[in-house]
């Protein structure tokens, strides 16, 4: 049995990879417990895949080696198909901000599913060969490339170009891509306004983000952690910063002012569960403010918080975590 691709759903930090059964055929779902190196089989895959990736709300699809892309069930590994008719067998797959999974496959071609509409485009021939294993997205929406002999190439899909950037000196075939993200990845925006007031659970809620600063780009995720263990809580926004000490009887402060907007849609009020987090992916054309919702603009700067419920000596009550700001580009 060998293992040929991992991916974390973004919305609780499982990791999940793909097992060969044999080399000839069958995939089985993997669970992959980081803290003690525990592997748990989820089930058999409903098709022979060697590559998966998740969205940031944590769907989770594979390319079968047949061309069919399948959005697979994490806990049970059963799936259904969403697309037909792609060309060839996955060497890498990544999910674009866009709503689409990009595609390469064995063939050096580049192709887009699109999960929503169940359709597959073949963008172009890398002129690579049958070799591109590894595809990836950053945040800012530029494309790379791993191939086998270990050359790592830039890919411009709307000059249907590649460029080689390196070659890796590598002992073995290079087979996937990943940027690095979580500790150690740079954060986006600035912090202020922080610390902020402590909660029942000694220390201060904090709040981050991560993904471009290019509003085009649209790929922002707003984390807010340290929060009491099964507090509901929601992410706010304004143009505006402030220092609202005490809001509606809060014991913290809130570090935005003008116009705020909640995001208070479906999904969005949120259970930091027993973690003490929360994430929210936005929609940057979606931006809540009190008259409606504004999409955001290059050269905006938009400031944004969290607050949460709190219980502090039996009294009910709710706090705040610190603000980043984010200027738009």
């Amino acid at each position: 049995m060998g293992l040929s691709d991992i991916a974390v759903d973004p919305t609780d930090g499982a990791m999940y990879g793909i097992a060969w059964i044999s080399s000839a055929s069958g995939r089985e779902l993997l669970e992959i417990d980081l803290t003690n190196g525990a592997v748990a089989v989820v089930g058999t895959l409903p098709d022979t895949a060697n590559n998966l990736d998740f969205t940031p709300d944590g769907r989770l699809f594979i390319r079968g080696i047949t061309g069919r892309t399948w959005e697979i069930d994490a806990t049970t590994a059963s799936g259904v198909i969403v697309a037909q008719g792609g060309s060839r067998p996955a060497g890498d797959l990544a999910w674009e901000a866009e709503g689409t999974l990009l595609v390469s496959t064995a063939a050096g071609d580049i192709e887009r599913t699109d999960p929503s509409a169940g359709t597959n485009t073949v963008l172009f021939d890398t002129g690579l060969g049958s070799s591109v294993y590894g595809l990836e997205i950053d945040v800012d929406g530029m494309v790379y490339l791993g191939v086998a002999n270990g050359g790592i190439y830039r890919a411009d899909l709307n000059a249907t170009t590649v460029s080689l950037l390196g070659n890796l000196s590598l002992s073995s075939d290079l087979f996937g891509l990943a940027f690095a993200r979580g500790p150690g990845a740079a954060p986006l925006g600035l912090a202020y306004c922080g610390p902020a007031v402590s909660n029942s659970t000694g220390s201060p809620g904090a709040i981050s983000a991560e993904g471009s600063s290019s509003a085009a780009v649209d790929r922002v995720e707003l984390t807010s952690s340290s929060l009491p263990v099964n507090a509901s809580a929601f992410f706010l926004t304004s143009r505006m910063q402030g220092t609202v000490v005490n809001p509606g009887g809060s014991t913290g402060v809130l570090c935005l002012g003008g116009a705020i907007g909640r995001y208070v849609g479906s999904g969005q009020v949120q259970n930091a569960g027993s973690s003490g987090v929360i994430r929210l992916t936005l929609e940057l054309s979606m931006t809540p403010t009190p008259t409606g919702f504004v999409s955001i603009q290059p050269g905006e700067t938009w400031n944004f918080t969290a607050w949460y419920r709190d219980n502090l000596g039996g009294q009910a009550t709710s706090n705040f975590t610190d603000a980043v700001a984010i200027a738009f580009l």
